[in-house]
C-alpha cells in the first residue's frame, strides 16, 4: 500500500452529486488533500482526521460538481498529502470517475432505500423510478 489508498470509489465508478470518498492514509497530521479535475475546471479541498503522522481510515464526500463549469463527464479524482517540508504534492493518487448528471438528465446516484416485508424487485422499481421493468 502506498501511503493513500483510494478504495472508494473505485476506477471508472459512476457518481452523481454527492461523491463518496473512502480509503485509508498515512499523512502528516492525517491531512489529505482532494482535487476533482475534467479538464475545464477544478474542485478541491481537504480533510483532516487527527494529529501527527497517523494511519487514518477515512470517509469524506465531495459536494459542489453541478456549481462548476465541469462539463466531460469523465473526471480524476486525486487525493495527496503535501510536504512539510517545502509543499509539494506528496503520494499522489489518482482515481477516473464517471459523473452521471452529465450523461444521464435526472441522474442521482446513490439512493438508500429500506427493503420492507412484502417488497419485490418490480414494486421497489416502480415505486423509486416510475417504472416496474
Amino acid at each position: 500500500m502506498g501511503n493513500i489508498e483510494v478504495q472508494q470509489p473505485q476506477p471508472f465508478d459512476l457518481v452523481g452529486d454527492r461523491i463518496q470518498v473512502a480509503g485509508l492514509s498515512l499523512t502528516f497530521e492525517a491531512t489529505v488533500q482532494w482535487e476533482l479535475n475534467e479538464g475545464h475546471d477544478t474542485l478541491s479541498g481537504f480533510f483532516t482526521g487527527g494529529g501527527a503522522i497517523s494511519v487514518l481510515q477515512f470517509q469524506t464526500s465531495i459536494t459542489g460538481v453541478a456549481g462548476t463549469a465541469m462539463k466531460q463527464p469523465l473526471m480524476l479524482l486525486t487525493l495527496f498529502s503535501e510536504s512539510p517540508a517545502d509543499g509539494s504534492r506528496q503520494d499522489e493518487t489518482t482515481v477516473p470517475i464517471i459523473y452521471g448528471p452529465l450523461l444521464i438528465d435526472g441522474f442521482e446516484g446513490h439512493r438508500p432505500y429500506i427493503v420492507q416485508a412484502g417488497d419485490t424487485l418490480s414494486s421497489i422499481a416502480a415505486a423509486q423510478y416510475g417504472d416496474a421493468s
